[in-house]
């Protein structure tokens, strides 16, 4: 994996994720930049990463069942994420000019990936 996602990727795994992602059905994640988890302050990056039942509910926020391309997101106002949680997307969900989810904004987009699609987002939904 690219260091882009290194923490994001940590976070997958140590959330038990991989296996979702692994399974074979489709699915969009929004991944969090290396930046975006370097936002965090000190404090809130160990508090996340060192708790699973809120790394679980993290990382279950930026996973969306099925393929959704930004294409996709334009025509949309919010995605269900797997971890039942809605987030808002669309025209009307821009950030900074950035077509944005769950108020993040998406800074790089339609990373195909086996099975689905990746949006690089710069920062971590809460």
């Amino acid at each position: 994996g690219a260091a882009v996602f290194r923490t994001f990727e940590q976070a997958l795994r140590e959330a038990g994720a991989e296996a979702i992602l692994k399974s074979g059905e489709v699915h969009t994640v929004f991944a969090p930049s290396e930046e975006a988890f370097n936002a965090l302050s000190p404090e809130e990056r160990s508090a996340l990463l060192n708790d699973k039942a809120a790394l679980e509910k993290v990382v279950a926020r930026h996973i969306v069942p099925g393929r959704v391309t930004a294409g996709d997101l334009m025509k949309m106002t919010e995605v269900q994420s797997i971890g039942g949680e809605a987030l808002k997307t669309g025209p009307r969900a821009t950030v900074n000019g950035n077509l944005g989810v769950g108020g993040a904004a998406i800074v790089q987009s339609n990373l195909h990936a086996a099975n689905g699609v990746v949006h690089v987002i710069d920062r971590v939904i809460n």
